[in-house]
């Protein structure tokens, strides 16, 4: 017995238990960490966007510091027009708000008696009365502060998107050593122990060896297949998503121009971002051009009409066109959806809850993709079946 070494196994629920917490741990880390991150997964997301446009420009022998440099100057000329057309579009929201102040006042008391509150209080109510008491020194210093951590933001985000474009083939080359190559080796002694048997030892030695080879070839296949699977359908789905998107969100600005309703663009980019959060993302790009539409028409047969309209968009694109292009496999569950933008808006707040499906869609893929008993019963878990 000297010598001998011991080998304990932990209990399934012990496992279990030290694997939530770590999930834990890691969760909290990444909260503390955000600043660093956070810009990670965005440039991320960002690499997954261009790498169709860096594979095509590779194939004509672009050298690899002018694609990182054009890729950083479309970013650049979208954040800047982005930027811009927000600024310009919340000025005039501001030059306009003096005109719908009255409608919202009459609206707000109006609602507010019918709710039981009494006359007296809500005829002295004014909407100008209660921005007369915000502090507007503590709030344009917060204003500044959020613009330089949103500048400071954007610099990390390209920081790490350099590093990442030159860097992605040698983590790739590092995952496949690690895990590829080892499932591999794993599943070629198998195939060598099976064929180790009386039966298959009763054959001729090159019937035998063509036989081995056969199947290693068909293991290496799938290993290969699986690996190269995973990166492809994360893009596909990153890209396919915001096409989706970017096609409901143009679909409401026109919508609402044509209905006459102001500000359609501020409707259209709340519909793009609103609704990577399914449910209560695309509620709220539904309610709030109800709410506009009410106060500007005054109508309520009007604010039912922009409503339908925008939920018949709504449905078209997420419902129906959404499972179309990225198949029902990606189909969540709600509550692992509501689970999600639960968690990550904990962990990293308004953005957190923005990309916390796309997180979750991406874990599924590889979760999907992996042959284990534990990992199809996850990948169950979260599917909406």
């Amino acid at each position: 017995m000297t010598g001998m070494k011991k080998i304990y196994s932990l209990s399934p629920s012990a496992s279990f238990f030290i694997t939530v917490l770590g999930i834990i741990a890691i969760g909290l880390a990444m909260k503390e960490l955000q600043s660093i991150f956070l810009p990670l997964f965005i440039a991320y997301f960002l690499f997954l966007l261009f790498q169709p446009l860096n594979i095509f420009l590779e194939k004509y022998k672009i050298p690899k510091p002018i694609i990182i440099i054009s890729n950083i100057a479309i970013v650049y000329f979208l954040v800047y027009g982005a930027t811009s057309f927000l600024i310009e579009s919340a000025i005039r929201f501001s030059d306009a708000g003096s005109s719908y102040l009255p409608k919202l006042n009459a609206l707000i008391v109006e609602n507010g008696i019918k709710l039981g509150i009494s006359e007296e209080s809500m005829n002295s109510f004014t909407i100008e009365e209660q921005i007369s008491k915000l502090d507007y020194g503590k709030l344009a210093g917060g204003v500044l502060t959020s613009t330089v951590d949103l500048a400071g933001s954007i610099l990390m985000v390209l920081f790490y998107y350099v590093f990442i474009v030159s860097g992605y083939s040698g983590i790739m080359k590092a995952i496949h050593t690690r895990y590829v190559e080892k499932r591999r080796a794993k599943e070629f002694r198998a195939i060598e122990e099976e064929f180790k048997t009386a039966e298959s030892a009763a054959l001729p030695i090159t019937e035998t060896e063509e036989l081995i080879d056969a199947k290693k070839h068909e293991v290496d296949e799938k290993l290969e297949s699986t690996f190269k699977k995973i990166p492809e359908q994360i893009q596909r789905y990153v890209i396919t998503k915001m096409i989706i998107n970017l096609g409901a969100g143009i679909s409401i600005f026109f919508l609402m121009w044509a209905i006459g309703i102001d500000f359609p663009e501020i409707w259209g980019i709340l519909t793009f971002f609103m609704n990577f959060i399914p449910t209560i993302g695309s509620a709220i790009a539904l309610i709030l051009p109800g709410i506009m539409t009410l106060i500007q028409t005054g109508s309520v047969s009007s604010t039912l009409l922009v409503i339908g309209a925008i939920a018949v968009v709504q449905t078209l694109f997420f419902n129906i066109l959404e499972p179309i292009f990225l198949g029902k496999r990606l189909n969540l569950n709600p509550l692992v959806i509501l689970m999600s933008v639960l968690i990550w808006g904990y962990v990293w707040g308004i953005v957190g809850m923005l990309l916390a499906v796309p997180f979750t869609a991406i874990l599924k893929i590889i979760i999907s993709n992996i042959d284990s008993k534990n990992m199809r019963f996850i990948s169950d878990l979260m599917s909406q079946k």
